[in-house]
């Protein structure tokens, strides 16, 4: 089963949380800034975040608004 770029998007939302980051907060500055030091290494999420398309995750920020 090819899991989506949502379910990805999802797990790393997961990893953040365990770790008590914002995942708001760490996805904003990953997009803005670009730069993968706003995601945790728990659970491979750093790698994982690079699967997930930018639109993605700016579609998901989107949604919060």
């Amino acid at each position: 089963m090819n899991r989506t770029d949502e379910e990805k998007l999802n797990e790393i939302i997961e990893l953040m949380k365990e770790r008590g980051y914002d995942p708001v907060a760490q996805l904003t500055g990953y997009v803005e800034i670009g730069s993968d030091d706003y995601i945790t290494r728990h659970g491979g999420a750093r790698e994982k975040i690079k699967e997930v398309p930018e639109s993605v995750i700016k579609e998901y920020l989107e949604s919060l608004k």
